[in-house]
Formats: structure tokens, sequence, C-alpha cells
């Protein structure tokens, strides 16, 4: 038996929102707040659209708020990419950036271990800004498995702040376009340069040609890499893969979503509820 409580004020606000819609004739309308409510609870219990609309009927009926069935709320979720909540009020000055897959279609690790694969699988990838100090994820950008990763950098970037911003990524971003941008605007971007990196010209490529002098400096092999990191603060980027493995242990490794807009409100709020666990130390 679960006893839940619901807050006067969010009750309040979705009758207020229920009541703007009554009257009228034709198939009865929903509001997003509702929607995003359900999607919370769906979400936060790993719920199936079907098993939401139950429970919230449970949960809601007692406050006289109509709930949506489980099909319009499947087709409501799309129509929430902006009203989704802010992930975060703090203002970091180190960013950590990285990004992963999640699988969309296709069978699970283990059947295609041990039967192979009978049918295509595909994936999408999910682009993150982590606070270096909070681990909090600040930004989030959802792509198609083919998106470069050094693109979507240059969209992230622009949101950041100017100077004393640091930016660390792994050496799949050690490109001259993002360098470019980032020394453009001001942000110091802390990447490791290629084991065969050369020095290059450009102000720019001040801090790659300073790393690889370094990295020589300590003697070029593994251990000056890992000293490196240790002197410049690129060891903090783990945290960005901390990050990653706490989104796929709380909700899984695959999306339930199919719509690009779907897909993008589903993890924008898993990243939400991810960062809210964590400042309560549930996670």
């Amino acid at each position: 038996s679960l006893t839940f409580f619901c807050h006067p004020s969010v009750a309040k606000e979705l009758r207020k929102a229920q009541s703007r819609h009554t009257g009228k004739r034709g198939r009865p309308p929903y509001s997003n707040q509702l929607i995003l409510v359900l999607m919370l609870l769906k979400i936060s219990y790993g719920l199936t659209y079907r098993s939401c609309e139950g429970m919230a009927n449970s949960l809601f009926s007692a406050h006289s708020i109509r709930i949506p069935s489980y099909s319009t709320l499947c087709r409501g979720i799309r129509k929430l990419t902006n009203l989704v909540p802010r992930l975060s009020n703090r203002r970091p000055s180190r960013f950590l950036l990285d990004s992963s897959g999640f699988k969309i279609t296709g069978e699970g690790e283990w059947k295609v271990k041990i039967h192979g694969s009978s049918y295509r699988r595909s994936w999408i990838k999910v682009h993150i800004l982590v606070d270096s100090k909070s681990n909090e994820i600040m930004d989030l950008v959802v792509t198609p498995s083919s998106e470069a990763d050094i693109t979507v950098a240059m969209l992230l970037l622009k949101d950041l702040p100017g100077k004393r911003t640091e930016l660390l990524a792994d050496g799949a971003y050690d490109g001259a376009r993002l360098r470019k941008e980032a020394y453009r605007k001001g942000v110091q971007l802390i990447v490791p340069p290629p084991k065969n990196g050369k020095r290059r010209k450009g102000a720019h490529m001040a801090n790659r040609n300073e790393a690889i002098d370094l990295i020589a400096l300590l003697g070029g092999d593994k251990a000056a890499r890992s000293l490196w990191g240790k002197v410049t603060g690129y060891n903090h980027r783990v945290k960005v893969e901390s990050a990653f493995s706490r989104l796929k242990r709380l909700f899984g490794a695959a999306a339930f979503s199919r719509d690009p807009d779907a897909q993008f409100v589903e993890l924008w709020l898993k990243a939400w509820l991810s960062n809210f666990w964590l400042n309560l130390n549930y996670v």
C-alpha cells in the first residue's frame, strides 16, 4: 500500500488549467502542465503509458482532475518542448562535455550476444554539459547517432558564459573549428592532443601547443598524459561519464519515445529528475 501526498498548490493549478477548457464541445483538451506532471510520474516509476493512466486516475480523481487516456498522453509529450523545467540554476565556471548513445529499437545486449542481431538496431546520441563542482547536468541535446560531436559542441558553446570559463572534453573534440570558436568567445578549451599531435600556428591553438609541450617535457608516455590531466584539471572530466552512468542506472539505457521531439522531452525530464534526486542525496 502506497500513500501519496499531493501538494494543494499542484492540485489547484491543475484544476485551474482544466477549468479554462470546460464548456467546449468535442473531445476534452488537457493542459500541458498536466501532461508534464504525468510524464514525470511515468518516468519516475518506470511505468508504461497505460499503467501511468491507471495510477494517475487513482491519485488525482479525488481532486476532481480529469486524466487523459494513455494514447493522448503518448501524443501529448511532443508538445512539451518549450515547457520543460530548467535543468539547474547554477552558474559554474568549469563545464564537462561528452556524448553517449541511447537505444531506441533492437534487441537487448544478452540476446544479441547469444543469438546475434535479427533485425536493425538504432540509437540516438545524447550530448550533455555537466557542472564539474555539483555534478549536475546543465544542458542537453539529442541528435541522430550519425551527428558529429564537434557540430553539437559548437551549438552548446554559444550558451556558455565567456571569460574565466573552462570546457573539458575528450580527444574527439580536438578540432580547429571548435578551438577557434572557444578562443573567440574567451572559453578555455581543455582537450588532450593526440599522441602524435604536432604544434600548429594560430592564437586559438595556444592551449593545444602548450599541452603538447608539457606532455613531451614530462616524458611523452601514458604517465605523462595522466600527470598533464592532474595539472590542468582534465581528470575532472570523468564526472561527465558518472553523469551518464547515473542516467542509465536510474532510467535505463533505452528511450521509449520514437518521435524526435518526444525523445528530447523524455531525456530532458530524466536529466532534470537526476539532478533533483542528486541534490536530495537519493543517488
